[in-house]
Order: structure tokens, then sequence, then C-alpha cells
């Protein structure tokens, strides 16, 4: 089970009243389709990147997508454009980041590339090292992270990435950028015959990503998620543990009140309703892809319930004629999670009895095979995954009175109404902020509000996609361990 999100100062009725006003919703899907990010800027532009494969047999390969909306997700527009794609196996799309609606970055392989007109056009740089997440600060700095714990820093927009010395060898899969000194990452090792997770790791800098220093680690499982507050010592770290055949995924969520030095299990009640297939089971959350945090209290988590383990086949098209490859996945029930005291106690979804078929054709009941997910603040998230599945999470209002404190109703929606970000100074920030894994998002001026990295500011990774991917007989690893056939 994995992941989670935030909340903002309010009474428990509060909490209650808004339980009933907002919710995660489908907002379509497109068969061939394989999204591994998506970020939001603000609440109305989102964006979302992954690949299609394309040629049959040997020739197979995959090309990159990115897609952009502007009314939050209700429909999205092919951005691609003239992105240089690199067709070859090791040239997977990872993550996407966009810190405004006009400038963005997407990874795909160790190309990093960049737009400054909304995706009208792009230009590529080399990462150096195959990227699986990136973060920004804002249209000039960010960092970027990947396999066997290597980190770039660029200060030029994206033109150049200079790499820095890294503590760890492990694979790094999600980064956070909270303020112009502080940042943090965080990742994990996979078995390539089951796609295990093991050695998680949190990294951290106060100096605006020269250097880093080691915190805590998880032997036996992966990190889903990060989420730092302004004071950068207050944290949520998102965790799962996965059986080696996939039968059983198992949530977690660290809190940290020291930088990451140290972990606390929240002890996340995981039930989140009941399967009916060949008998009846538990529900149980199984991953955390998304969560924000207003402060200490208020957290909000975009999480998924576990209903099991297929084998689907992905369609391709090409001048060799169209063909299918073997793809190893999940599939999830969406669920939703809100704490008003520290991650002490819930209000969760209670998805009842869901009916799972298993067929020849793989499974049926679920919501789709997510692989990336953000919050980018308390009322406004976005889940995505295979075959273009993509969930929003707007909640609704009459007025300002159904908002927590610091939003305001706003078309019938509840919005971040504040434009302060990390103060300057105290508790090691400096700076104006800037975007993780989802954009630039705003933050209370007292530190209470951090930025999410997502899935990775916009860093929206794939951070990406955690999956193992049969293709050709080969293991291609990404963020979520899924093995193949």
């Amino acid at each position: 089970m994995r992941r989670a999100a935030v909340f903002a100062v309010c009474t428990l009725a509060a909490v209650c009243a808004r339980a009933d006003t907002g919710g995660w919703t489908s907002l379509g899907s497109d068969t061939g389709v394989y999204l591994v990010g998506v970020c939001a800027p603000d609440a109305t532009h989102v964006f979302t990147a992954g690949y299609v494969l394309e040629g049959s047999g040997m020739s197979t390969k995959p090309l990159t997508r990115v897609f952009a909306s502007d009314d939050g997700g209700q429909s999205f527009t092919d951005i691609s454009n003239s992105l240089a794609n690199v067709g070859s196996l090791q040239a997977w799309t990872t993550s996407v980041a966009f810190v405004d609606p006009t400038h963005g970055f997407v990874a795909i392989g160790q190309s990093i590339q960049r737009t400054s007109d909304g995706g009208a056009t792009w230009k590529p740089a080399a990462a150096g090292f195959p990227v699986e997440a990136m973060a920004f600060l804002d249209a000039t700095t960010g960092l970027a992270v990947g396999d066997g714990g290597r980190i770039a820093r660029t200060t030029d927009g994206g033109a150049t990435w200079k790499a820095v010395t890294s503590p760890v060898t492990t694979d790094l899969w999600h980064v956070q950028v909270v303020s112009a000194k502080l940042a943090f990452a965080a990742g994990y090792d996979v078995d390539s015959d089951t796609g295990v997770p093991s050695n998680a790791v949190l990294l951290s800098s106060t100096d605006g990503g020269l250097t880093w220093t080691e915190g805590a680690g998880i032997a036996d499982q992966g990190i889903s998620s990060i989420f730092f507050l302004c004071d950068g010592k207050t944290g949520y770290v998102a965790a799962w543990r996965q059986a080696d055949d996939s039968s059983t995924f198992d949530a977690s969520l660290y809190a940290t009140t020291d930088g990451g030095q140290t972990l606390t299990d929240l002890q996340l009640p995981e039930k989140v309703g009941t399967i009916s297939a060949f008998g009846s089971s538990d529900l149980d959350t199984g991953e955390i892809l998304a969560q924000w945090w207003d402060d200490a209290q208020h957290g909000h988590l975009g999480a998924l319930g576990f209903l099991g383990h297929e084998t689907q086949q992905q369609s391709s098209s090409g001048g060799g004629g169209g063909s299918s490859t073997t793809m190893s996945s999940n599939l999830w029930k969406v669920a939703d999670y809100v704490t008003s005291d520290g991650g002490a106690s819930w209000t969760k979804s209670d998805l009842g009895t869901v009916h799972v078929t298993i067929s020849y054709s793989g499974m049926s009941g679920g919501d789709g095979s997510f692989q990336a997910g953000t919050l980018r603040d308390f009322d406004n998230g976005w889940l995505v995954g295979a075959d273009g599945v993509v969930w929003g999470y707007r909640r609704s209002c009459g007025g300002d009175a159904d908002c927590q404190e610091g939003y305001r109703c706003s078309q019938g929606t509840c919005s971040d109404a504040s434009s302060t970000t990390c103060p300057t100074g105290g508790g090691g920030t400096e700076g104006d902020g800037g975007s993780t894994g989802g954009g630039t998002t705003p933050k209370k001026a007292d530190g209470g509000a951090g930025l999410v990295e997502v899935k990775d500011g916009c860093d929206c990774n794939g951070a990406g996609a955690l999956s193992v991917l049969w293709l050709m007989g080969l293991v291609l690893r990404r963020r979520r361990g899924e093995p193949g056939p």
C-alpha cells in the first residue's frame, strides 16, 4: 500500500463536512498510452507525460508523449510536437515538471528536454545519467536524480546540468525542492527478478542541492512519495512493502521531525473495503502516490487499494504492422485519506465490496493501473497510469465556508488563496520557494505548508513510474516494482 496527502487548520466538524463534498473521479483514458508522470503548476493547468510503443518485433521503441490541460484535467492536448524522441530501448520517459504553464521539462532516458513556450518547441540537454525524477525552484534552478544515486543540478533553466556528489549508490526515484536552500531526495533498490523494493533511503541538502547528507533508511520497503514542510524538519514519507509474487502490497506512512534523520511509523489504517473474488478478503491500501500537508496536523493522501496482479497486452503500431507487448501491472482502486491531527486518526474512503472478475484476458473491477500522482494543494489532485487513465480530485463548494482556512471557493471548487511561499531564513529555508514534483506551489507564510514532490513540484514522475516492464526479454525497472509474467 502507498501514498498520502494533507489538510489545513479546521475543526473536526469541518473535516467531516468536507469529506461529503469532494472525492476522486475518473476523467478519462486513452488505450495504448502509458502515462508515468503528472504535475500541476496551478489548479487549472495540468501536465502529464508517458509514451506509446511504435513499430513491431525488434524494431519496437517507446515514443514520448506530453499532454497539457487548461481546464483542470477535463481535456488534454498533445504538446509533444518537436520533442526529440530518442529511439532506443533506454529512452523511456520517466518524469515531467512544469513550473508554470509555459516553462516545463520532461526526462527521457539521459536527456532532459525543456520548453519555454508551453510545449510548442523543445530543446534537449544531456543529464549524464538515466533520470528518474526532477524538481525545480523556479524556471532557472532545478535538480534531477536517478540511477545509481546520481544527482545533477541546473542553474540556467536546464540548458546544462552539472553532477554533484551523492552519498549513496541506491537508485533515487523522488526529489523535492522546498526552498532555495532546502531539498530532499529518496530512493530504493529493486530486485530485477521479483520487483521487490529494499534499502529505501532519504537524503537532504541545506545548500540548494550542492551537498547531500544521508538520513534514515527503511530496509525492506520502497518509497512512493515524500513531503517536507517549510521548516525543513517536519516531513512525511510514504512507503510500501510487497511480497515476492506481488500477491500483497502494504502501505506505510512515516513522519519525521528532524529532517529525515529518524522516522516514526504513523500506523496508517489500511483497510478501505472488501474484495469479492472466489471468496472474500480485505481491500487494503497498497500505495500512497500523492500527499499534501498544509501543516503538521492537516494532511491529505491520494492512495490506492490493491486488488491484484495481472499481465496486459499493450498494442503498438508502425511500419511493420501492429503488434502487442506483454506488460505486467497491478490493479488498484482509488482511495482517499484526510487527517486533522497529524495522522493520529484519519477520515478515509469506504469502498464497500469491490467485485473482481478474473479471466484469461486479465482482471476487471478496479479503477486502473496507476503509476504517478500529485496533490498540488489540499483540494486539487490527479492520478495517472496505463492506458492513459486519469483520475482527478477536486473539492466542490458553495462558498468560502465550505473550504478550510487559507482556501477560497472559486467557480464551485476550493483553491489555495495564499500567494506566499516558504519564508527566508528560519529552519534553514531561504528564498521564495518553488516547485517540487509539480510546479510552483503556494505555501503558508508561517512555514506551515510545504511543496509536494510530485510525483514526483511539479515534479511529476513516473516519479515517476514504479513498475517492472517486460519488453522483448528485457527487464526495465521503474519506480514501483511489478514483476513480469
